[in-house]
């Protein structure tokens, strides 16, 4: 499987995951609220923990009342790196009638804190995946559309481009390339430009048999926009045609 459906593809599917987590997050708390009663609560101490970075964080431990005199204690699901509240402060409190030890304090950050978590984590993740996604399929379509095009370019280099008698280098393996365990090879030449007293090298297109054994010359033919010297097409119609293909020029 092509890492470029992996990746955004597991962006997506995690990003899609947080976000329904964090919708039922949202009508659980919403649902809470609605059925919850009010009581004035106060810090009676901090519960000490440690974050996922190893700083030490607290949670405010809270005492109230019911409207039944039923005394409850509980500790918020809200920590922070610092003991906040105070003890000895007095905070609003909401709870389930049913059960008094479902409580937290009513405040923004304690009752919808751990929703915007995860519905900002959900759409980071959804909105990356989309984005690899695109890019990827963007390289795809691009790409596919220059391998249509190549035959035409390359037909036209042949008739029209500036012919470079380019001396055999090295005959490789492009273990880069791999299909059904096969790895192809590569023709490697190199043209020595007195202009400029440079070498340029050039490479055949993926071989997929060893061509040692057919090439007799040490001057292979390369043909190459007068104008751009990157843009060529190695001829290789001395080797021996491969069942399927049309031509022999890389």
């Amino acid at each position: 499987m092509k890492v470029e459906r992996v990746v955004p593809g597991l962006f997506s599917i995690i990003g899609l995951g947080l976000l329904v987590a964090s919708v039922f997050v949202y009508l659980n708390t919403r649902n809470f609220i609605n059925a919850s009663a009010k009581a004035q609560g106060t810090v009676i101490a901090h519960a000490q923990g440690r974050s996922s970075d190893g700083d030490v964080t607290y949670a405010p431990v809270i005492s109230f009342r019911t409207e039944s005199g039923q005394t409850v204690e509980f500790k918020s699901g809200t920590s922070s790196t610092s003991a906040s509240p105070p003890v000895g402060q007095q905070v609003e409190v909401l709870y389930n009638p049913q059960r008094p030890e479902e409580a937290e304090i009513n405040s923004f950050s304690s009752l919808w804190a751990l929703n915007i978590i995860l519905a900002g984590l959900g759409a980071g993740f959804f909105i990356v995946g989309t984005i690899v996604f695109m890019v990827f399929r963007r390289a795809s379509v691009d790409s596919e559309k220059a391998a249509r095009l190549r035959p035409q370019q390359d037909e036209r280099l042949r008739r029209e481009g500036r012919k470079l008698m380019t001396k055999l280098d090295a005959v490789i393996r492009d273990s880069s390339v791999e299909v059904n365990g096969r790895s192809p090879y590569k023709i490697i030449t190199q043209w020595h430009d007195e202009r400029t007293n440079s070498v340029r090298v050039f490479e055949s297109d993926p071989i997929w048999f060893n061509p040692e054994e057919f090439i007799k010359s040490e001057r292979i033919a390369v043909y190459v926009e007068p104008e751009d010297i990157e843009m060529y097409v190695m001829d290789t119609s001395f080797l021996p045609k491969l069942h399927g293909d049309d031509d022999n020029f890389s």
